[in-house]
C-alpha cells in the first residue's frame, strides 16, 4: 500500500445519466498529488432559496438564487471545455449515459478518454496520467458550423497555490 502522502488520485467525471443535480461538467476532472489536491472541483454549497418558475434563468438550468450556487453548477467551476462563453447545457439534452470510451493501464501509466455531445459540438478529452510524474490533458472539439468558435478550458487550482510572477523564463 503506498502512503497517501506520495499517491496520485485522479477522478475522471464522463457520464450524463440524469438531469437531476447535474452540474455543467461534462469530462470534468478533479486531480490529487503527492499528498496536495491540485486541480479541484467547485465544492459544495447549500442550496437555498428557489428562483422563481417564469425566471428566465430557469431555461439555463438553474433553479436557485443563490449566485454563489449559480456558479458552482456553471461550467466554470469545474475542469472542463466552455465554448463561446456559454455555461454547457443541461436543459432539454438527452442524458447519454456513459461517454467514457477508453480506460487503460500500462504499469503506471493510466490513459483515459471520454466523448460528451453537446447541441452544436462534441467534445473529446484524453487524460494521461503518471502519479508524482505527468498530467496531460488533451482536448479536441468538433463543429459543424462555419462561423468561429472560442474554446476555453477552466482548470481550477486549490487555493493553496501562489502565482510567483518571475522575469526569468524557464
Amino acid at each position: 500500500a503506498e502512503e497517501i502522502s506520495t499517491a496520485g488520485y485522479l477522478a475522471f467525471s464522463a457520464a450524463f445519466h440524469s438531469r437531476a443535480h447535474k452540474h455543467a461538467d461534462d469530462l470534468n476532472f478533479v486531480w490529487y498529488d503527492r499528498g496536495i489536491e491540485i486541480l479541484v472541483d467547485s465544492g459544495r454549497f447549500g442550496y437555498g432559496k428557489l428562483l422563481a418558475a417564469d425566471h428566465p434563468l430557469r431555461s439555463q438550468g438553474y433553479y436557485y438564487e443563490s449566485p454563489e450556487r449559480q456558479y458552482i453548477e456553471g461550467t466554470m467551476a469545474h475542469n472542463t471545455l466552455m465554448m463561446d462563453g456559454q455555461n454547457q447545457s443541461r436543459r432539454g439534452r438527452k442524458p447519454f449515459g456513459s461517454g467514457l470510451l477508453e480506460a487503460k493501464q500500462n504499469g503506471d501509466k493510466f490513459d483515459l478518454a471520454g466523448r460528451a455531445s453537446h447541441d452544436d459540438y462534441i467534445h473529446r478529452r484524453r487524460i494521461i496520467f503518471r502519479p508524482g510524474a505527468e498530467l496531460q490533458v488533451l482536448d479536441s472539439i468538433f463543429s459543424q458550423g462555419e462561423k468561429n468558435r472560442e474554446a476555453i478550458i477552466w482548470f481550477n487550482l486549490d487555493g493553496q497555490f501562489e502565482l510567483i510572477s518571475s522575469d526569468t523564463i524557464i
